[in-house]
Order: structure tokens, then C-alpha cells, then sequence
């Protein structure tokens, strides 16, 4: 049997994933270059190889969803392949399953998630430093949310589970705390703990 389609096969799928990743939501990689993604994946020892959803794509499909919050995964995946396919009208209705979508985004290890909010982190500090300061001291923001994360066995060993009314709900509940810039309103660091901990808890 010949092997003479399987280079071809390589090639386009490169072309297609590079094509991906030049549509997708310039307007964010103004703030969040390639260049960036990609050093934080050497950093974290990440190798990766060459498929459609690169973590350049899963990155900014990451981020969609983040905005669009009331949307779904699945719903910001075919935002993201909706603005490909206007590109490429070859590759309308032809999107990836959302368990592959899904497979990418486990496949990005949570050290190059930190070196990439790092990185945003100090762009930041950098960026807003002429607005910083008040007679010489920075001013800076502290404020908290909390957020609910998927009903799996060690999330909610990890975070814990709020209770209500009627007993313990569902979801695990995670609490974030961000340190904001407070002139800029930009993020330079953050701290994630369990339901139960307080300010003075140190994870």
C-alpha cells in the first residue's frame, strides 16, 4: 500500500491550522501575541505537536468563552470556526466534534495557563506604570468573586461545596482574588482558594 497521500494529509492539516489561527479574534492577539502562547508552552516544557487546534486556537477559543460567558463552550468553539469558515467557505458545516474541541483543552497543562497570565501580568504593570502611582505609592484594588467549576470528584475535594437551604448544592465553588491596577483596571495578580477559606488562607 502507498504512502504517497499521508505528507499530503500533514500539510493540510498545518495549512488549516494556521489558517485557523490567523482569523481568530485578531483584536485580542493584539494584547496576547502568538509569540507569547508559544513561550509560555517552552516554558512549561510543553511539546506539542502540529494539529488543527493548536494552543494558539484553544487559547483564544478559551478566552471567547470567557467574554461570552453565557454561552457554551461548544457555542464559542462555532464562533471561532464561523469566523474561519468565512474565510474559508470550503470548511462551512465541516467543524471539529466537541469532544475534540474538548481534548485540546485538556491537553494544555495548567503551567502554561500561569505563564500566560504571568506574562499578561507583567505587560500590565509595564503598560500602566504612568498611571500607578499617587505620590509615590501604587494603588491598587482588592476585590473577590466566586465561581463554579465542574462537578468532578477532585474539584470537590479541592474547593468544596457550598451549602443552602436544602443541603449542599450541586457544584464545587471556588473563591478568586484579584489585585487590580486600580486606575488602569487591570489584573496583576490573583490568588484561587476553596469555598471555606478566608482572606488570610494561603494555598
Amino acid at each position: 500500500m502507498f504512502n504517497t497521500g499521508i505528507g499530503k494529509v500533514v500539510v493540510k492539516t498545518s495549512k488549516i491550522s494556521s489558517s485557523l489561527e490567523t482569523v481568530t479574534f485578531n483584536s485580542i492577539r493584539k494584547v496576547l501575541p502568538d509569540r507569547a502562547i508559544i513561550e509560555a508552552c517552552r516554558q512549561a516544557d510543553y511539546d506539542y505537536r502540529k494539529r488543527l487546534i493548536t494552543p494558539i486556537v484553544t487559547v483564544l477559543h478559551m478566552i471567547i468563552a470567557a467574554i461570552w460567558p453565557e454561552d457554551s463552550f461548544v457555542a464559542s468553539w462555532q464562533l471561532t470556526w464561523s469566523s474561519f469558515a468565512a474565510n474559508c467557505p470550503s470548511f462551512v458545516g465541516r467543524s471539529p466534534h466537541g469532544g475534540t474541541v474538548a481534548k485540546a483543552r485538556k491537553r494544555l497543562p495548567l503551567k502554561v495557563w500561569k505563564n500566560i497570565v504571568q506574562w499578561l501580568c507583567q505587560q500590565a504593570r509595564e503598560n500602566s506604570e504612568a498611571v500607578s502611582y499617587w505620590r509615590s505609592h501604587r494603588i491598587v484594588s482588592v476585590d473577590g468573586t466566586c465561581l463554579t467549576v465542574p462537578d468532578e470528584p477532585q474539584l470537590c475535594k479541592e474547593f468544596g461545596i457550598s451549602k443552602g437551604n436544602y443541603g449542599d448544592k450541586k457544584y464545587p465553588l471556588t473563591r478568586l482574588v484579584c489585585l487590580c491596577l486600580s486606575e488602569a483596571m487591570t489584573v496583576i495578580d490573583y490568588r484561587l482558594g476553596g469555598y471555606r477559606d478566608d482572606e488570610n488562607h494561603e494555598r
